[in-house]
Formats: structure tokens, sequence, C-alpha cells
């Protein structure tokens, strides 16, 4: 089954200071290159610096596929603050121009991935009451996204009522320190499911999974309810041989590791077809769920190098 290729590119990383013709930039031109589109990361989205990216990304003729944006932590904040925060962040993420009222610039994925909150260990909480209180401010802030004329500083005649476009996706994340989380386990994804429908909201968040989070990303897809974006990495343990190999095989710098240490004791954000992951048996799993969104390629920065684009796209079009 053919699924559309992106590659994960943070904001931060996309020089949009410049004026004319951007920089070359070798990872985006491999990006665009091999026909894929981009997922913005972008944790504190504003329009100021995202319409000069998404400019920046058009000079490379990038379509800005899906988002990444911040984590939903304030969510569970005891005001409203938590929910006009992420109404207000959701807003620059879809429509980038919130600040300048230029519709040209508005973003128009149709993916808004973000994290789901989590806790320290050692607090009393009350995870059902958690999971409840966090669904329903997240379908509230939701709807809340979407501009209806009420609000004359933000709801410009520029906007017709149909700018929102991405559905809010869950991510399950990897645990590490002293946390406890919403959202690891399939059991964890089958918990927000049946809160969802008992309230009534379950249409108003999907989710992403996140194939190198997990010790068990098959398991996970199965008890999703509505995928509609996968983040697809490998990992390896540190100070194994195989990420030995993996450090040679890229030549590294000495001191680099081979990936960012998520859960712990492992590197993430390698390239998928390196590493632990069994990308066969997720491609295939994602054939036998009938999935046909996007397959979102997440690197650590020391592989956005044009060469693993290439070697990327070429291995995923083996496997599939």
């Amino acid at each position: 089954m053919g699924r559309s290729l992106q590659f994960s590119v943070p904001h931060s990383s996309v020089d949009w200071n410049s004026t004319g013709d951007p920089p070359k930039d070798p990872y985006l031109d491999a990006i665009a290159a091999v026909d894929a589109d981009v997922e913005l990361f972008c944790p504190q989205p504003y329009a100021h610096h995202i319409v000069p990216v998404k400019r920046t990304l058009d000079a490379y003729n990038l379509d800005i596929g899906t988002v990444h944006g911040p984590h939903l932590q304030r969510l569970l904040e005891d005001d409203d603050g938590g929910v006009n925060s992420l109404f207000t962040k959701l807003r620059h993420l879809h429509l980038a121009s919130v600040i300048d009222k230029t519709p040209e610039h508005r973003l128009e994925p149709a993916v808004s991935t973000h994290h789901a909150p989590r806790f320290w260990r050692g607090d009393d909480v009350d995870v059902d009451a958690a999971r409840r209180q966090f669904l329903e401010r997240l379908a509230d802030a939701v709807s809340k996204a979407e501009p209806d004329g009420s609000r004359d500083h933000l709801d410009a005649d520029v906007y017709d009522g149909s700018r929102i476009t991405a559905t809010v996706a869950l991510e399950n994340v990897a645990p590490r320190g002293p946390h406890q989380y919403l959202l690891v386990t399939p059991s964890d994804v089958e918990a927000l499911v049946s809160t969802g429908e008992s309230l009534g909201i379950d249409d108003a968040f999907a989710f992403t999974l996140d194939v190198g989070h997990s010790t068990e990303p098959v398991a996970l897809l199965e008890a999703m309810h509505d995928v509609r974006n996968v983040h697809l990495h490998s990992t390896v343990a540190l100070d194994s041989s195989e990420a030995r190999r993996i450090h040679d095989r890229y030549e590294l710098a000495e001191t680099a590791e081979v990936g960012s240490e998520d859960r712990d004791g492992v590197a993430h954000h390698l390239p998928p077809h390196v590493g632990d992951l069994d990308l066969t048996r997720i491609l295939d799993a994602l054939d036998d769920t009938g999935y046909d969104g996007p397959l979102t390629v997440e690197l650590d920065s020391i592989y956005h190098r044009p060469e693993v684009v290439t070697e990327v796209s070429d291995a995923l079009d083996r496997y599939q």
C-alpha cells in the first residue's frame, strides 16, 4: 500500500531570517528531491516565526503535510489558561496568519500531533479523573480554535470559518524518569478511547503512532481507534555493538551518540531501516489495518544529511 513520505523538520532549523532567496540547505533540497513532504515540528508556535519558515519551505517547493505542536500538559491546570493557551497555539499552527492577517501564509496541515500530559509518580493523582478532565478540556479547546466571528482581535473578516484543517492526534510517548503518563501502552489507548466515548467526544481526537517510542507498537496500532499519522524511526541500545556499527556506518564524530536518549539507555530517532526496529512487521501491520496516512520519518539532527534522506527513501521503497 502506497503512503506519502514525510520528514520531520524543526522550525528552529529552518533559516528564515534572511531576505530574498533562502540560503542553500542540502537537507531540505534532498527532501524535495525524493518528493517527500514536511512535518513542521514547532513546540512553541507563533505566527511571526511560522510565516517566514513557510516562505522558506515554499521556496523549496516543500508542502507542510502535518504539524507537531506543543505538549498538552497545561490542559490539566485548574484555570482556563491551559485551554486558552492551546487554542491560541492551534490557531498559529494551522493558520499562521493570526498576527499579519495574510491568509496566503496559513498552513493547511492534515494532522496536528501533540503529547498527552504526564505526572510525577510521587504525586497523589486520580488518573481516571485527570484523563476525563484532559479530554473535556481538549474537546473545548479544539471547538474554540475555529474562528467564529465573535472575537474582533482574532476573527477578522479574513477568516471564513473553515480555516482549521487538522485533526488533533495524541502521540504515545516513551516513558522516562519519575513520571506517570496518560499515553504509553495499549491499555492507555483503550482508556482514552473509552473515556472519550463515555463523554461523547471521541471524535475530538485521533492518534499518532510513534513506533520508536514503544516496545509494542503493533499492539498500540491495533488499540488506536483512529490513526492519522505514524512517526517512523528506529532505536538502539546505547553502548551496544549495534550502536557502534551504526556509529561507524554513518561516520559520526567520535564523541557523538548515535541518537538522542529517550527511553532510559535507548537511543531514538535513528533511520528506520537500521537498529532494532522490525520495519517489515510495522509496515505489514499498517497494511493489515488499512492505514493510508503519512509515514513521518523523525531523525536525530546528526542524520539531517542529504545522503540519509535518499537512503531512507530508497529503503522504504524496497520494504513497501
